[in-house]
């Protein structure tokens, strides 16, 4: 009897990269994510920001950024740590550097909008934003 070891070898490889692959795809996946236009569209490192997407987060994400807080403010106290929500329109994290670079009103937007995509526990912990004052109220002391 004669074994096709091509065939076995290819069967191996193939169930070990299911094995690898089998990652949870999250239904509705795009109602997870928005995109918003700024604004003020930025460069960085060759790359054009047009827009900037908002995506919630996994719960593996979510223990990673716990983690990741915890660790840096062993090392740095004062270190500010963004939440993994802000991406390009493929998903990917946007730098940084971009977003400290946003036009101030692109930033406000953005972080405004940030909330809703909070998961409920870190909602609580943000502060209502300040209120302008009423037309023809007055931000003098009384």
């Amino acid at each position: 009897m004669t074994i096709d070891t091509t065939t076995q070898a290819s069967d191996t490889a193939a169930a070990a990269s299911a094995l690898i692959n089998d990652a949870v795809t999250i239904d509705n996946a795009a109602s997870r994510m928005k995109i918003f236009p700024l604004a003020w569209p930025v460069t960085y490192q060759g790359k054009c920001y047009e827009q900037i997407g908002l995506r919630r987060m996994t719960a593996k994400e979510v223990s990673d950024f716990v983690a990741r807080i915890e660790a840096e403010g062993r090392i740095n106290p004062d270190a500010i740590l963004r939440f993994p929500l802000f991406v390009d329109e493929t998903g990917v994290a946007i730098p940084d550097a971009v977003l400290d670079g946003l036009d101030a009103d692109d930033a406000d937007m953005l972080n405004t909008a940030a909330i809703d995509f909070l998961p409920r526990r870190f909602r609580a912990s943000i502060p209502e934003p300040a209120t302008a004052p009423s037309s023809g109220g007055t931000t003098a002391a009384s």
